[in-house]
């Protein structure tokens, strides 16, 4: 599990900052956790769970293609589940 900073975040995603935060208020993404007094962190398994649910909501994808991706991003990260 890693922590990822919106800096990291907004690019992954495609949508900005002031965007991404509205959905978080919204409740349409996940909430970053606090790591200190004025320091907040996304989970990157949280953020990667986002994009699945995306994608199968647009696109229709069927739950053994979604284990085929993940298969595959697996594979790419040397076996450790991301």
């Amino acid at each position: 599990m890693r922590f990822l900073r919106v800096r990291e975040v907004v690019p992954m995603v495609g949508f900005s900052k002031n965007t991404l935060y509205a959905r978080v208020r919204a409740g349409t993404f996940p909430k970053p956790v606090a790591l200190g007094p004025q320091t907040t962190a996304f989970l990157e398994g949280e953020v990667l769970d986002w994009m699945k649910a995306q994608a199968t909501q647009c696109r229709g994808y069927s739950n053994p293609t979604l284990k085929k991706l993940a298969g595959t991003r697996k594979k790419a990260s040397g076996g450790r589940n991301v």
